[in-house]
């Protein structure tokens, strides 16, 4: 287990873009991994789970979404049970090649999990989100979560 950034470094940590893909590095390094990883991700159009949910403006569309909700099935009728998952530091939000942001949301009791574009989470909770809400959530995704790395 090497440094990717070194031939002396002992790998210490890695740096995760998914599950499985990543940069090793020693712990002189760790900056320099976290910054590529992050490149990759901007680049890529993908943000993880976990720093969506910690990014100032996300914090209070993050704290409207139910802890339980219905989702819209491929099939047009409504699923009871899904949630946005709490844990996994490599679940992704995606970009669309039509710059639609979609966001994975799990069905725990039935072990599945899917993708729902950013704009249903109005359906999800009419009372809770705003269109000001899903707005600021799609421009601070477009403007880069990663974009100074």
């Amino acid at each position: 287990m090497k440094c990717s950034y070194c031939t002396d470094g002992h790998a210490i940590g890695h740096c995760s873009v998914r599950d499985m893909v990543g940069i090793m590095h020693c712990a002189t390094h760790k900056p320099e991994a976290v910054r590529d990883c992050n490149r990759f991700l901007h680049e890529a159009g993908q943000v993880r789970l976990i720093d969506a949910r910690r990014h100032p403006l996300l914090i209070t569309f993050f704290a409207a979404i139910p802890q339980s909700f219905s989702v819209r099935r491929t099939g047009g009728i409504l699923d009871l049970g899904w949630a946005v998952p709490l844990e996994g530091g490599c679940t992704l939000l995606r970009r669309t090649l039509e710059g639609e942001w979609l966001f994975p949301v799990e069905k725990p009791s039935e072990g599945i999990s899917k993708s729902i574009p950013v704009s249903a989470f109005i359906e999800i909770a009419p009372d809770f989100i705003t269109q000001d809400m899903i707005t600021t959530v799609r421009t601070v995704l477009d403007n880069g979560i990663y974009s100074s790395a």
